[in-house]
């Protein structure tokens, strides 16, 4: 998972994901789908190619990677961002906005990826799903335009305000297919979603949303073992609200009322994938606590942390979903 993130970014694209993904499944009987350019046209997944159509290097691709399925038991899915690196396309990422590190932007795709695997090798008997989207956000003149509407594959129409708010997209499209195809029981969904969460909820914290008590308790239990800290949110209107558009169904920028709009950003992002679920979901927005920000992250160097992966790992082998 580490390694992973901390990998070339012109070494680690879309395509060598996919290439690594289709060699475990190979080697350890899993099944593996790959969405190209012209499936992804087909299945009408145009948040997805929206993003990735200024990249010819790390172009979109969605995979798919299944264990243990069986007839009438629904799967738990792993759903991970795989933005191989974010420019923040047209709209330019400030560098206040971390653009030198951005590689790290496929953080969610490593976790869920090695999580998947991880799992897969410890014998995990119950039938599981890993669904990865991935491409880069690049800055070209083929890159999509802010201003744009752009029809989702669920159906909601989203006003695109803003090119650096794009990882929610491509998951959002993921999430559809991957609930369409395998009817799956959960989805746990990991990004490095909102540079909003480091603000607001430091380098040590990884935000959980929708998780239920049960969930929170036993990954709480996890994290003191691992030293790998959460800060658990519920579900609540006013974040469902924040992204309303006025020129779709939604915004892919959604904000809290002006008074309030400060540090939500993380819940708000989580309420607009929530948008495009149609059964239970639990986000981690892990965008804080993945990377050494701080420089003094708890027994790591400089780079990936690693976490949560041993929480969420401890949390799935115990069975609790």
């Amino acid at each position: 998972y580490r390694r992973w993130i901390n990998e070339n970014p012109d070494e680690l694209t879309s395509i060598e994901i996919g290439r690594r993904l289709k060699a475990f499944a190979e080697a350890h009987h899993c099944g593996f789908i790959e969405l190209g350019l012209e499936e992804l046209k087909k299945e009408k997944m145009n948040l997805l190619l929206a993003v990735g159509q200024g990249s010819q290097r790390s172009p979109a691709r969605a995979y798919y990677l299944t264990h243990n399925l069986k007839p009438g038991k629904k799967p738990l899915m792993l759903l991970g961002k795989g933005i191989t690196f974010d420019t923040g396309g047209i709209n330019v990422k400030a560098f206040e906005s971390f653009v030198n590190t951005m590689k790290n932007d496929m953080g969610g795709a490593s976790l869920m990826s090695n999580l998947f695997m991880a799992l897969v090798k410890s014998g995990y008997s119950e039938p599981l799903v890993l669904a990865i989207p991935s491409c880069e956000n690049a800055i070209d003149a083929n890159s999509m335009k802010p201003g744009s509407l752009i029809q989702s594959r669920r159906g909601p129409k989203v006003f695109l305000e803003h090119t650096d708010a794009e990882g929610r997209l491509i998951l959002a499209d993921a999430l559809s297919y991957g609930e369409d195809t395998f009817k799956p029981a959960l989805t746990i969904c990991a990004a490095t979603l909102t540079t909003a969460s480091l603000r607001q909820f430091t380098n040590y914290f990884t935000a959980v949303h929708f998780a239920s008590e049960g969930f929170q308790k036993a990954l709480h239990a996890a994290g003191k073992n691992w030293g790998e800290r959460f800060s658990c949110w519920e579900d609540f209107l006013p974040f469902t609200n924040g992204n309303k558009s006025k020129f779709g169904d939604l915004t892919n920028l959604g904000r809290l009322p002006s008074h309030a709009s400060m540090g939500g950003g993380s819940n708000v992002a989580a309420h607009f994938l929530r948008e495009f679920a149609t059964g239970p979901m639990i986000h981690f927005d892990i965008f804080a606590a993945c990377w050494n920000w701080s420089g003094d992250y708890p027994g790591v160097p400089n780079g990936a942390t690693g976490a949560p992966f041993n929480s969420l790992f401890e949390t799935l082998r115990k069975g609790v979903v």
